[in-house]
Parts: structure tokens; C-alpha cells; sequence
């Protein structure tokens, strides 16, 4: 990420980061190691960090171990700044992902929407600047938007891996109780005492890695189709700088050094790296994503040249030819002389005449010309491209209804994350700690969740009112 972006990096990570705080200051209080005086305390902290608005230099982190804040240094007496600092990576990244495949889901379905519009639609599929073969829009666009969500899919599971709290060995009880509170507030899964963390940690990052470099790739290779079969104009050249951007983020990623232990500042910056890498992603697949949706319209689609002849159709006359024991060499060079006169007459081979093949070369005669022929009926919805059809209606109903069981739970949480910011990301409310957002006025007189155990204060009138 470019140093003019640091500001919105950091407004986004300080968006991560106060659930987590939230969540961390819910469990010290529940089990009584916090008191409303500390969570004021954190409060004030995070106002005072946000006025800053990026002038200071350390992270909202670095500065609540810098003036020991009670509640910050009891998790750091627990687990050390190291893996304070880690289980903040863990959260910050998981949701980074979680928004990034939130992204690609919209993606996907966007895709899925434009193939039942150009259902019909025929289209070309070029591989290394060879025509291959004829196929339809909807069956591109449906693959196109299957891999997308796989993809999705892919780093929502390595998101879980990341929503992990390995604790620490104790002697005292009450420290394994802080962990498996942690854990509740922070929607994490508890896991056992593992002397290499940072093993699976490592593990999990690189499968991100190889899932937004397979995205890239799969990105460029959709935009060859969209090239070949469309009218881009200038938005070919505005996906290639905006492919060209990400692919530089990612090998910024794929260029820094594993999160490991190491000193605070460090592990902020390798953090910081990581988070700014994820949210450039998301951006630049929402700017894509716009000039797909621009890209797929039915009038910019532009119709198959009649003399455009597919490589998978060449191989068919190529076959006929070796199958009457011509030689592979004048088999080619027949097909060679086929294709420059459709291409310089602008016909077709299947509307030339009997007599003309062969003029064109010796070898081909009217046996040829049946097979061309042949050829030509499958050119629209033939019987293969509509059974294949009938498989992408099926993948295309299934995969619709994946993405929208995904979107919905990415919903969820976002308004559970909203709803109840104090306790962290779960369904419930857990705790009476008051919410840590600096946008809200934060006193102990403006409380709208009190405890159980409190009475309702009522204030008292200031003057005797008069009947």
C-alpha cells in the first residue's frame, strides 16, 4: 500500500481493532480482573489515540503497552507482547479475509446474474491466442463465477484456521478460565497447548498467498475472453493497471518476512503489511468487479466471424485427411490454404462449393466439404452445447444458492459485530462492559445496559414542583 493510503489503513485497522479490544475488556470483566474504572481508562486511550488522526507514529497497540494500561498489561503479564500481538494478527486478519471473500461472493453473483441474461449468447474460447473452440456465454460466465467462489470459499477456511486461541500452560486455574473466556468473546476456537503456533500460523498465510495469486490468475485469464469477444475501449487497459497494482501487492506479501516472534514494532509493521496487502485486494477486486459488470452487456458482445474457424473444428477435417492416408504434411498445408482463403474472401469454409476446395488444395474434395457441413450445424446451440447446457443450469441454481447462504452469514455477523460490539463476534451479548467505540459519549451516568445486580437510579427533582 502506497504511503498517501497509511490513514485509511489505519482507520480500517483501528475498525478491527476495537471489537477486539471490546471482547478482550468483556472477559477481563467477567471474570473480575477488570473494573469499569479500567475499561474507562481504555476508553480514554483509544479517544485520545483517534484524535491523533496518523500523526503519531506507534500503533493504538504500541501506545496502550507504552502507558501500561491495567487491562492491556493483564493480557501481556498472561501472554507476553509477542502473543498479544498475535492473537491481534489472528483476529485482524481473519476478518480482512472474511471481507475480502464477502467481496468475491458479490463478485461471483454478479457473474451469475449476467449469465442467465446472455443465456444464449455465443461466444469464443481463445487459449494462447488460438481460437479453440465455440461456446456460450452462460457457460463461461457460470465457470468464470464457479472459481471466483471457490476461491471465496478457500480463504473463509483459512480464515477459520486463524480463529484459533492456542493458551498457554498454567499453574493457575484462573488463567485457563481467562483463555477459554478470551476464546468466547472473541468467536474463537479453544485449541490445545501447541509448542510450534506459529507453524500453522505460517501455514494458513501461505495458503492466502496461493489463493489471491490463483485469483490474479484467474482474473487475467478471464479478461483474455472479455478482450477477444467484446467491446473493452479503455477499460482493458484499466483492468490491466488495476491487475498489475494487486499483483505488486501481492509480491510486496509474498516478499516479507513470516510473522514470527520478533519485537513489538516488527510484528505491527508485518501485521500492518499483511492488512494493508488484504485491503488493497478487496479494493481493487470492487473496481474490477464494476468494470465487468460494464464489460457484460449484451451490446457490447460482438458477433463470431463467419470466418473465424475454431481449432477444435480443424482438428475434425485434420482427422478426415489422415484417415485417407494423406500425409501429415500436406494435411496441414491443406489446412493452411483452407484458412487463408475464408480469411481473405471473408467466408465461412462450409459455404465454399465442392469445386472450390479443390482449388484451394488437391486434397480436398467433396468428402471434405460434408465434413465442413457437419461442422456448420453444430455451429450455434448444437446437441453438445445444449447437454452441456442443461449441466450449467443445474451448477448455476446450486452455486446461487451457496453464494447467498454465504452473503447471508457474512450479514449476520456484521450485524452481530454492530449490534453487540462489546462482547466481541457471537450471537449473543455476554457481558455489561460498556462499548469502546471513541463515537460515543462513554459515562458511567449514560449507560443503557446495567447490571443485574445494580437498582435503577432515579433522579431526584431539583425543586419542589408546584400543583
Amino acid at each position: 500500500m502506497h504511503q498517501s493510503e497509511w490513514p485509511a489503513l489505519q482507520r480500517l485497522d483501528l475498525s478491527y481493532l476495537l471489537p477486539f479490544l471490546s471482547g478482550c475488556a468483556a472477559a477481563l470483566c467477567d471474570l473480575g480482573l477488570a473494573t469499569d474504572r479500567d475499561a474507562d481508562s481504555l476508553r480514554q486511550t483509544i479517544k485520545d489515540h483517534q484524535k491523533q488522526r496518523g500523526e503519531g507514529q506507534k500503533t493504538l497497540l504500541q501506545e496502550l503497552l507504552q502507558q501500561k494500561n491495567s487491562m492491556i498489561a493483564l493480557l501481556q503479564a498472561r501472554y507476553g507482547a509477542e502473543g498479544l500481538d498475535t492473537l491481534l494478527f489472528r483476529w485482524t486478519i481473519n476478518r480482512a479475509c472474511e471481507d475480502l471473500a464477502t467481496e468475491l461472493w458479490n463478485f461471483s453473483e454478479d457473474l451469475i446474474k449476467k449469465a442467465e441474461l446472455m443465456f444464449n449468447q455465443p461466444m469464443l474460447i481463445v487459449e494462447q491466442e488460438l481460437v479453440e473452440r465455440r461456446s456460450l456465454f452462460s457457460i463461461f460466465l457460470v465457470d468464470a463465477a464457479t472459481h471466483i467462489g471457490g476461491i471465496a470459499g478457500q480463504l473463509q477456511s483459512l480464515g477459520l484456521n486463524l480463529r484459533v486461541h492456542y493458551p498457554l500452560p498454567a499453574l493457575d486455574t484462573r488463567l485457563d478460565e481467562l483463555d477459554k473466556a478470551l476464546a468466547t468473546h472473541l468467536g474463537f476456537a479453544q485449541g490445545e497447548v501447541e509448542a510450534l503456533p506459529f507453524h500453522k500460523l505460517q501455514a494458513s498465510l501461505r495458503g492466502v498467498q496461493v489463493e489471491l495469486e490463483n485469483l490474479l490468475s484467474l482474473l487475467s485469464a478471464t479478461l483474455i475472453q472479455l478482450c477477444f469477444n467484446c467491446t473493452l475501449g479503455d477499460q482493458e487497459q484499466a483492468v490491466q493497471i488495476l491487475l498489475e497494482d494487486l499483483q505488486g501487492e501481492l509480491g510486496r506479501l509474498q516478499k516479507t518476512q513470516p510473522y514470527a516472534p520478533a519485537p513489538l514494532p516488527q510484528m505491527e509493521n508485518r501485521r500492518h503489511r499483511w492488512l494493508g496487502a488484504l485491503l488493497a485486494m478487496r479494493s481493487g477486486i470492487h473496481e474490477i468487479r464494476q468494470h465487468f459488470q460494464d464489460i457484460l452487456r449484451t451490446s457490447r458482445v460482438k458477433p463470431p466471424a463467419e470466418w473465424i474457424w475454431p481449432m477444435a473444428e480443424r482438428r475434425q477435417l485434420l482427422s478426415a485427411l489422415l484417415s485417407r492416408s494423406v500425409s501429415i504434411r500436406d494435411a496441414e498445408l491443406a489446412m493452411d490454404a483452407l484458412e487463408r482463403y475464408c480469411r481473405q474472401h471473408l467466408v465461412a469454409p462450409d459455404q465454399l462449393l465442392g469445386a472450390e476446395l479443390h482449388r484451394i488444395h488437391p486434397e480436398l474434395d467433396e468428402a471434405s466439404l460434408q465434413i465442413l457441413r457437419k461442422i456448420a450445424m453444430d455451429k450455434g446451440i448444437g446437441p453438445s452445447l445444449s447437454q452441456e447446457k442443461q449441466v450449467v443450469l443445474h451448477r448455476k441454481d446450486k452455486l446461487l444458492h451457496v453464494i447467498q447462504t454465504n452473503l447471508s452469514r457474512a450479514l449476520v455477523l456484521t450485524v452481530l459485530c454492530l449490534c453487540f460490539p462489546g462482547c466481541g463476534v457471537k450471537t449473543a451479548p455476554r457481558s455489561d462492559v460498556l462499548d469502546l467505540r471513541p463515537a460515543v459519549p462513554y459515562h458511567a451516568e449514560q449507560r443503557t445496559n446495567q447490571k443485574r445486580t445494580e437498582k435503577p437510579v432515579r433522579p431526584s427533582p431539583s425543586a419542589p414542583q408546584e400543583k
